[in-house]
């Protein structure tokens, strides 16, 4: 209920923000007391086996099915495709991070990590003409996925594609491209399309780490 009366505090049009949604704010305290039932629900079941290991497949079904005892409808739908988009995610990343940083970097260089300072001169080696088409595929990812949100109301995915990684399996992994694909498969595409996401707990795993799913909603 916090969380309903913040949002609610936080949404609709901004006198000091062009970008604000210019669109009536819903009483979503009142919304979060009905509950899920009759709300639609999709998962992307063939998505998830192909790009979540067993535990976060086992913790979106579980949620799942927790949903349908509670009345909502889920149903299987097909999720725009999630890997290309996350490249894309991780380019966008790096040109905004060099023009964050353009006024410390490179003349401050000494000072910024190894992660970092890849993250940034990967963006500054970034052409116009690869940025362009960043940003027609993320147009386009968008327009797919609004299209999905004509049929269901939220969509159910991992929060990762794994539980919770250690430093210390991340620290071998850490330069490895695809596995940075893999990590923010299910999140960055929505990043791309500015879906707002509710990522919550969905237990632990065997070995104690813990496990999340989250619900991506139209615009």
């Amino acid at each position: 209920i916090d969380a309903a009366a913040m949002l609610g505090a936080i949404a609709g049009q901004d006198a000091d923000d062009p970008t604000a949604a210019q669109v009536p704010v819903p009483d979503y305290v009142a919304e979060l007391e009905r509950g899920v039932r009759g709300v639609r629900i999709g998962i992307d079941k063939r998505r998830i086996d192909s790009g979540a290991d067993a535990d976060m497949a086992c913790v979106a079904n579980s949620a799942a099915e927790a949903f349908a005892r509670l009345g909502a409808h889920v149903c299987e739908v097909t999720c725009p495709p999630l890997d290309d988009i996350a490249r894309d995610a991780v380019t966008l990343c790096a040109t905004e991070a060099a023009v964050t940083h353009e006024e410390t970097y490179p003349s401050r260089a000494t000072e910024y990590g190894s992660v970092l300072t890849a993250l940034i001169e990967n963006g500054r080696s970034v052409g116009g003409i690869t940025l362009a088409k960043v940003v027609e595929r993320r147009a386009a990812f968008s327009g797919r996925l609004a299209a999905l949100f004509r049929d269901i109301d939220l969509l159910l995915l991992p929060a990762m594609n794994e539980a919770a990684p250690t430093i210390e399996s991340l620290a071998t992994r850490v330069a490895d491209p695809e596995s940075r694909v893999g990590r923010i498969r299910f999140t960055a595409p929505f990043d791309m399309s500015g879906s707002p996401c509710l990522t919550l707990p969905g237990g632990v795993t065997a070995s104690g780490l813990p496990v999340g799913f989250q619900l991506i909603g139209r615009h």
